[in-house]
């Protein structure tokens, strides 16, 4: 199943390249509760205490002026730590979890990522931090995550 959504993807981000893009982008919520099943479960940041204090994200999303969109992640109490993805847990540490349209896009090392072009209308991008596990970074219960949509003309 994921084989067959990654090709269509990559097929559709073959078809479009070539289009031009015309974009609304939309601010992001921050602390959402979930919207796609877990892959690796959710790990509430008062496992490593109570004086953690909770992460926070935001995102803009900007069409690039060549072919797709730039993302920009900005976080507050938390660390891209790719060197140690796949490690043992540290609090407020890891990386991010890219979904387009409720699908596991990338994995997201930096505060910076380009997405290429999409297939033509409205898309749903939500953004989740992940422990060096790859499990959601939670706060009472809910991932912290931020999402957009945008729209692919």
């Amino acid at each position: 199943m994921q084989r067959c959504i990654f090709f269509i993807l990559l097929l559709s981000s073959l078809l479009i390249a070539c289009n031009e893009n015309k974009t609304e982008t939309a601010h992001t919520s921050t602390n959402a509760s979930s919207m796609a099943h877990h892959e690796h479960g959710l790990l509430d940041i008062s496992h490593f205490g109570d004086d953690i204090l909770t992460p926070v994200i935001d995102l803009t999303v900007n069409e690039d002026a060549m072919t797709g969109w730039n993302i920009v992640i900005n976080t507050e109490n938390f660390l891209f730590a790719p060197e140690k993805v796949n490690t043992e847990n540290t609090a407020n540490e890891g990386h991010a979890h890219l979904y387009v349209d409720g699908f596991k896009f990338s994995r997201i090392y930096s505060q910076w990522f380009h997405l290429k072009a999409l297939t033509p209308g409205e898309h749903t991008l939500r953004i989740t931090l992940n422990y060096n596990d790859h499990s959601l970074v939670g706060h009472q219960g809910k991932e912290i995550s931020a999402i957009a949509n945008i729209i692919q003309n």
